[in-house]
């Protein structure tokens, strides 16, 4: 295992990224492949992985805009405040579906 980002000199963190670069365009096409062989066998694991992925970014942009509206940043709203924004779309968004389960 390397170093951490933060432990590495620049001249290290060039090195390392150009060691990279040239793994993933040496590698590319058997990444590729793997990948899709792996999306094909867990089709459904893929599927709750995209939706759980797009329901954070919506999270995320909304949280954005929210506090935008506000005239804050999201770096000067501390982290536990972030979260429980989270936490209450999360309950909206259950609360909506089960709205519309029970009235249709």
């Amino acid at each position: 295992m390397g170093k951490r980002v933060a432990d590495m000199t620049p001249e290290e963190y060039e090195r390392d990224k150009a060691r990279q670069r040239a793994w993933r365009e040496k590698n590319r096409d058997r990444a590729r492949i793997a990948s899709r062989a792996w999306r094909e066998a867990n089709s459904e694991r893929f599927r709750s992985y995209r939706k759980s992925a797009r329901k954070a970014h919506l999270d995320d942009h909304a949280i954005q805009a929210f506090f935008g509206r506000s005239g804050l940043k999201l770096s000067d709203v501390p982290l536990g405040i972030i979260k429980l924004k989270k936490q209450h779309l999360t309950i909206k968004r259950v609360l909506k579906k089960a709205k519309e389960a029970l009235y249709g």
